[in-house]
């Protein structure tokens, strides 16, 4: 129903875009926006509900949910970590013959598109929360043996 209430908020009122900050340019009248909103909400309500009661989904974004920090902390520099590498394969391949420089060194915000592909977003993406990810797991493995050695140095 939420679905069918929200195609039909699409299909009827084309230009949902509204100025958030001045509260201006309702172009279908105001309370269209208020059923989006209410409509999105209850949507993905229902979608985590139905994502918690699958166990293999469900542990994944457990995962996620518990290193929101650590992914938060460190997705930028991974960010710049996969530019980096778009930056060394444009200077020593024609596989990225595309890519910016003047941009990637003036313009932090700047995002190479490889194959000019919006799909490529993906990259930074799964990166930016993948990598963080496997090293706050890596920390977790090596802390109780840290933790050891310390205290064996120690005696």
């Amino acid at each position: 129903m939420v679905t069918g209430i929200q195609i039909l908020i699409s299909i009827f009122n084309a230009g949902l875009a509204f100025g958030v900050v001045w509260v201006t340019s309702f172009a279908n009248g105001f309370v269209v926006p208020y059923l989006t909103v209410v409509t999105g909400i209850a949507f993905w309500l229902r979608a985590a509900r139905l994502i918690s009661e699958t166990p293999v989904v469900s542990e994944k974004l457990v995962t996620v949910g518990r290193n929101t920090y650590s992914i938060m902390m460190h997705h930028v520099a991974v960010f710049m970590l996969i530019k980096g590498i778009f930056y060394l394969c444009s200077c020593l391949t024609p596989l990225c013959a595309g890519f910016d420089r003047d941009l990637f060194f003036h313009d932090i915000n700047y995002i190479y598109l490889a194959g000019g592909t919006e799909a490529s977003k993906w990259i930074y993406l799964l990166a930016g929360i993948g990598i963080p990810l496997l090293t706050a797991e890596g920390f977790k493995k090596i802390k109780p043996f840290m933790r050891m050695t310390l205290e064996n140095n120690d005696h």
